[in-house]
Parts: structure tokens; C-alpha cells; sequence
């Protein structure tokens, strides 16, 4: 049987030109919103509940509480499972939402603004936040909602501050995902990921790579395995992995064609490597992909504060 497109929708969050950030919260979330994205940075936090969080190509059980950051345009999604908590119990939503724009390129650029440029950058893969970064944003977040005006917008700032500084901290798709160079690495490296990135669908060699920045082979192997903690092979296979991930979700190409089309040369292999990073096959992923669809647009927002 031909497998569906899953549907993505686009949201459209009103920011309006003179807000710096959208804050809504919710102290009995439905989570009745489909899998979609917007162009908005958001941060989401999730107490009292659990189920299946959907980030990019990255589908994982989160537990009673979860607090992630997005960036632009990667779908996400959360459930609720109510054979894990009862029905009756509350779960407390609060996101907070806001462009980019809101720092210029002059603040970015600027030394003590590198934190946070790193954070913007990386944010497409998606970030959970644990420990105690994740105990001080929950604080922070509860006292957002009862701020108004400049205060407010102090307290973001806070809060963004604290998550570009934090170690306790996990990027959520794979690299293949979102295929960027990171512009906090080296020239050198970022040159090799750009080379990877326009190449990887088809056959890309370690050679290839090497010879791009004037190594040997087994000198360029540990230069890349200190920026990646990866293997070269490992690395192409993941940005594969990745793309072939998206292309599950937001096609109705077969698994052959998607094997093909991801750079990889034999379904063989294709299944292989899939089940390595995920533990099942690319069939069973699209299908876990499409649980809980929802096919209706959706525009509400019942609790909002424009700041």
C-alpha cells in the first residue's frame, strides 16, 4: 500500500510588528495542535504530563516535565498518553515565542553576544534543556507570566541568557536534518561540513574531504572526529539518516525511492543504518510518524500575551 503524505502545518503566530515575544500558558492543555512549525524561535515547557514529543526527525518519550527550544521552521509536536497519567490531571503548557529579528546583527556579532548567537544558530535541530537550567527556566517562566512591559522584557532576556549558557543542554534532530554549517566551528571544518552538506546524496569520500583542506587521510580522520566526535562514514551516513527522515515524513515516496535519493546505494544497508540510529525500520518510523494525526487547521490561542 502507498504510503500518505503527513500533513505539516504552518502556523501563523501573532506577533504583531511593535512585540518583542508572544507568552501563552495553559493549566489544562488538550495538546490538540498537529504536527506543524513557523518561523518563530519558540520555547516550550510541559509539567504534569507525559507522552511522545515530535522535534524535527527526533520522536521520544518525554516525563512529566519537558523544556525545549526550537528554531524556525522545524515541525514539532506533542502528546499526551493517558496510559501514562491519569486523565483527570492537569498538564501546565507555557511557550514563549519570538523572531529572531528581535536582535540585531550588530548585538549578535558583538563578544558578549556569541552565547546567544550559538544558540539561535543551532536551535533548527531543536534543544531539551535538563537539571538545574531546566529548574531555573521553569522559575523564570512562571514569573514571566505575571510581568508586564520593560520588566518582562528583562526577564526574557534572562531567560534566553541562561539557556545560551547552559551545559545541561541536547540538541534533538540529527545533523542531517538541518544540513548548516556551524558558523561557531573553525574555517577549516565549516568548508568540510559545507562539502558534505552539497554532496552527501551522492558518493563523497573521505579523500575527497581530506584533500579539500590539505590533509592526509588519517590526519584529516581525527581532525573531523574532534569537531564531530563522529567518524567520517558515520557523519555522511547521519546527515543521509536525517534527510531520508524528513523525506518519510513529508513525502509519499517509497522507502527504495527515499534510499536512493538520500545517498545511499542499497536498501540493504539503507534498513541497516536506519535501525542503528533508531532501533526499527524506516516503514515502521513513517507509521509511528503518523500516529495521532490531525487534519484540521488550527488557530486558537486562548491564553496570549503580546509583550
Amino acid at each position: 500500500m502507498k504510503n500518505k503524505k503527513v500533513d505539516v502545518f504552518l502556523e501563523k503566530i501573532p506577533i504583531s510588528e511593535d512585540s518583542i515575544f508572544v507568552l501563552t500558558h495553559d493549566d489544562n492543555a488538550k495538546f490538540d495542535y498537529p504536527l506543524h512549525y513557523h518561523e518563530e524561535l519558540e520555547i516550550n515547557l510541559v509539567m504534569n504530563c507525559r507522552g511522545k514529543r515530535v522535534v524535527g526527525d527526533n520522536v521520544e518519550i518525554y516525563d512529566l516535565c519537558d523544556l525545549v527550544m526550537i528554531g524556525p521552521n522545524t515541525p514539532h509536536c506533542w502528546y499526551r498518553d493517558d496510559k501514562l497519567i491519569a486523565p483527570e490531571e492537569h498538564a501546565k503548557v507555557i511557550t514563549l515565542q519570538f523572531k529572531e529579528s528581535v536582535f540585531s546583527d550588530v548585538a549578535l556579532n558583538s563578544l558578549v553576544m556569541k552565547p546567544i548567537k550559538t544558540l539561535l544558530l543551532g536551535s533548527k535541530r531543536g534543544y531539551q534543556f535538563y537539571g538545574g537550567t531546566e529548574q531555573k527556566v521553569i522559575k523564570l517562566l512562571l514569573r514571566l507570566i505575571e510581568l508586564k512591559g520593560f520588566e518582562a522584557y528583562l526577564l526574557f532576556l534572562e531567560i534566553i541568557h541562561t539557556l545560551a549558557e547552559s551545559k545541561e543542554v541536547r540538541k534533538l534532530a540529527m545533523p542531517g536534518y538541518i544540513a548548516e554549517p556551524d558558523e561557531s566551528k573553525s574555517t577549516r571544518i565549516n568548508k568540510v561540513y559545507k562539502f558534505i552538506s552539497e554532496n552527501y546524496q551522492e558518493t563523497v569520500s573521505l579523500a575527497e574531504a581530506a584533500s579539500l583542506i590539505g590533509m592526509s587521510e588519517s590526519a584529516f580522520s581525527r581532525f573531523f572526529k574532534k569537531f564531530t566526535n563522529l567518524s567520517f562514514t558515520d557523519y555522511v551516513n547521519y546527515l543521509r539518516i536525517g534527510y531520508a527522515s524528513k523525506l518519510l515524513i513529508q513525502s509519499n515516496h517509497t522507502v527504495s525511492q527515499i534510499c536512493y535519493m538520500s545517498g545511499f546505494r542499497n536498501v540493504a544497508n539503507f534498513n541497516r543504518q536506519f535501525k542503528k540510529k533508531y532501533n526499527y525500520s524506516p516503514s515502521y518510523y513513517r507509521l509511528h510518524y503518523k500516529e495521532k494525526r490531525k487534519d484540521e487547521q488550527f488557530t486558537g490561542y486562548d491564553r496570549l500575551v503580546r509583550y
